[in-house]
C-alpha cells in the first residue's frame, strides 16, 4: 500500500518516490512495477511522472502477467507507457489518465475495464494495443491522441450523461463502439477511426460531422 511505501519516502538517493498525504508520486525517468505474483493494493492515489519520450521505461506502469493491482476509486494517473500484462481492478468513479507529451507511447488494457479513461498529455499519442471497455467517460483532450490499434476496439457502454468528451483526436485502424442513446455523439475534435453506433440501449441520432473513416449503424440483428 501507499501507507507502507511512506515509510521509505526518499530515504535516501536510491529511494525515488514520495506520498505525501497517503498519495504516492513516481519520481521523473522512473517506472513503476508491480513485481511478478505480487499484488499492490495503493489505498491513494497513484501518479507516475509525464515524459515525452517514449523510449526506455521514464513514466511507465508494468504489471507483470502474474500480478495484481487494486486502484478501487483512487485515481491513477500514467506519464509514460500503459503496460498490463497482468490484473488491473478499479470500481466505479475511479478515473485513469494518461499524461505522455510525445508520441509513440503503448496503451495494453489487457483488456481491462475502466469507469473514467482520460488522455490529457499536450502533444501526448498513445496507441491503444487491447480490446478495452469503458463504462462512464471517455476524455482525449485537446491536442492529445488516442489511436486504436488495428483489430482492437475500444466500447463506450454507458448510457447517461456524457460518455465521450472529444477535443482531442481519436485515430486508428480500430473501431470505437458508441452505446449512448441518451447523448448524441460528440463533433468537436477529429475523428479519424471506425465509429459503430450499436442501438443496444435504444435508438440513435448520428450528428453530421467529419468521420474520416466507416460509420457503422448497428443493431443486434443486423448492420448497414
Amino acid at each position: 500500500s501507499n501507507a507502507k511505501l511512506a515509510t521509505g519516502d526518499n530515504g535516501n538517493a536510491g529511494i525515488r518516490y514520495v506520498v505525501p498525504s497517503g498519495n504516492l508520486t513516481v519520481e521523473s525517468g522512473i517506472e513503476l512495477h508491480v513485481l511478478a505474483g505480487k499484488s499492490f493494493t495503493p489505498a491513494g492515489q497513484v501518479l507516475t511522472t509525464s515524459t515525452g519520450t517514449a523510449a526506455g521505461a521514464a513514466g511507465d506502469l508494468h504489471i507483470p502477467a502474474t500480478a495484481t493491482m487494486t486502484m478501487g476509486t483512487n485515481a491513477l494517473s500514467v506519464g509514460g507507457d500503459f503496460v498490463n500484462d497482468g490484473t488491473l481492478s478499479v470500481s466505479a468513479g475511479q478515473t485513469t489518465t494518461l499524461t505522455a507529451t510525445g508520441s509513440g507511447f503503448g496503451f495494453d488494457s489487457n483488456g481491462t475495464t475502466f469507469d473514467g479513461l482520460a488522455v490529457t498529455g499536450a502533444s501526448g499519442i498513445y496507441t491503444s494495443n487491447d480490446n478495452t471497455t469503458v463504462n462512464a467517460l471517455l476524455n482525449v483532450s485537446t491536442n492529445a491522441t488516442l489511436s486504436l490499434g488495428v483489430a482492437t476496439s475500444m466500447t463506450l457502454t454507458g448510457n447517461t450523461g456524457t460518455t465521450l468528451t472529444l477535443n482531442g483526436t481519436l485515430s486508428g485502424g480500430g473501431l470505437l463502439i458508441y452505446r449512448n442513446s441518451a447523448t448524441t455523439f460528440p463533433t468537436s475534435g477529429t475523428m479519424s477511426t471506425r465509429v459503430r453506433f450499436d442501438t443496444v440501449n435504444g435508438d440513435m441520432t448520428i450528428p453530421a460531422r467529419t468521420y474520416g473513416d466507416d460509420v457503422i449503424p448497428y443493431n443486434a440483428s443486423s448492420s448497414n
